[in-house]
């Protein structure tokens, strides 16, 4: 009779005493791969926190555009600054990139 944590008979005793068998089921998956898995899901959840904060945040706001102001959905302003938020930070991040590239060419 096999033992699926003992990996052999269900009376013989592991190889050393206080040896216990940690995987059973083969070799441990790296990081790497388990990355690959959990990745997905935290997007996953990330949409979906996001999806419900946009929904819970639809009433009528003022908001005002420094040379004129607009009465907009709160789900509107919301993506709006998301957005330039995004545009703004890849800027920065392509300026950045670019002297950084400078630099080591010289």
């Amino acid at each position: 009779m096999n033992d699926p944590v003992l990996g052999g008979a269900a009376d013989k005793p592991p190889a050393f005493e206080g040896e216990a068998k940690v995987e059973v089921f083969g070799k441990r998956p790296s990081s790497r791969s388990m990355f690959r898995y959990i990745r997905p899901t935290l997007w996953g959840l990330l949409v979906v926190y996001l999806v419900i904060f946009l929904l819970a945040n639809r009433q009528q706001v003022n908001v005002n555009f420094v040379f004129f102001q607009a009465e907009a959905p709160l789900i509107v302003a919301l993506l709006v600054s998301h957005i330039i938020g995004i545009v703004v930070g890849g800027g920065v991040l392509m300026v950045k990139g670019r002297r950084d590239r400078n630099r080591h060419r010289s």
